[in-house]
């Protein structure tokens, strides 16, 4: 999950080219529906991507024929539309906007294709994802007041940590915990309900679970490679001020602090119990009492 400028495209300098070409399927029929659609645009940005903002586009009744080529311009699109090529490859090349995984190829409708096919083409209700791009499906909100999907290129909140991890014994062991992922920001912020449905639409249908699932044991068998602890002796300050710093330069790494690796480094400083087992751990394996292939 991240905060993205929005592409700089002509969108409706494009949409307009494209309404006047007889060699596109969607000619003639895209020039009588182009006044709607342009309105279209102007709404979707007077509402900032929001589908609860009063100015938000409600879905325009276009034939069967013009939405069947709108959305076959995204799938097939012409050359006025190599953009869209661009905003896949290079709009967020290291981490997804959508769901905070380590990798993008796709893109995702905000406002879905099925529902708005005036907005298949559109810049600015494209953004780069990985394949929770398909997972989610067309839920764009939610029946309870606050409830969307963010917007990468509008929700600025997106740059704050929004998720962390949740760590909690299995049977009283940490060793391989449950875990999961919670809102972290107050109940009182505005965004709290969107971030709440964002979680339960995007990130957790997604294999972040297992994903945080097999990062948790690396964490322990190379603590090395993850936390700077003094070569002797160190103590649970120490182990506080190395989990900081990891998670700093996860942050940074990602230029946000909602990746996957964030979330579980969040949510294991938040954790005095966790981190007390991986300091315990440490322990254990420095003194020889425990080998890494025993977690």
């Amino acid at each position: 999950m991240r905060y993205i400028p929005a592409p700089n495209v002509q969108d409706d300098l494009i949409i307009r080219s494209m309404a006047n070409n007889a060699s596109l399927a969607s000619y003639p029929i895209l020039r009588r529906s182009l006044a709607r659609i342009l309105a279209q645009y102007a709404a979707y940005r007077n509402a900032n991507g929001n589908a609860l903002a009063r100015s938000a586009p409600q879905p325009l009744r276009l034939s069967h024929n013009l939405k069947d080529a709108l959305r076959s311009h995204y799938t097939s699109p012409p050359i006025v539309l190599n953009c869209l090529s661009v905003i896949r490859d290079k709009g967020s090349p290291d981490v997804c906007p959508m769901c905070g995984s380590l990798k993008t190829g796709t893109l995702d409708h905000i406002f879905p294709k099925n529902t708005f096919a005036e907005f298949s083409i559109y810049s600015r209700n494209l953004v780069p994802a990985c394949d929770c791009n398909s997972l989610r499906g067309d839920d764009y909100k939610g029946a309870r007041r606050g409830e969307r999907v963010l917007h990468p290129y509008f929700d600025v909140g997106m740059n704050q940590r929004l998720l962390r991890a949740t760590i909690k014994p299995d049977a009283g062991d940490f060793r391989r915990p449950l875990i999961g992922i919670e809102v972290c920001i107050k109940k009182a912020n505005p965004l709290y309900p969107a971030v709440s449905y964002h979680l339960q639409t995007v990130v957790l249908r997604t294999k972040i679970i297992e994903y945080l699932e097999s990062f948790w044991p690396k964490l322990l068998r190379f603590y090395r490679d993850y936390f700077r602890l003094p070569a002797g002796h160190f103590t649970i300050d120490n182990l506080n001020r190395a989990i900081r710093e990891k998670l700093g330069e996860s942050d940074r790494r990602r230029s946000t602090p909602n990746n996957w690796d964030s979330m579980l480094l969040a949510g294991l400083s938040a954790n005095a119990r966790a981190k007390a087992f991986v300091y315990q751990t440490i322990l254990d394996l420095r003194a020889g009492r425990m080998t890494a292939d025993a977690i």
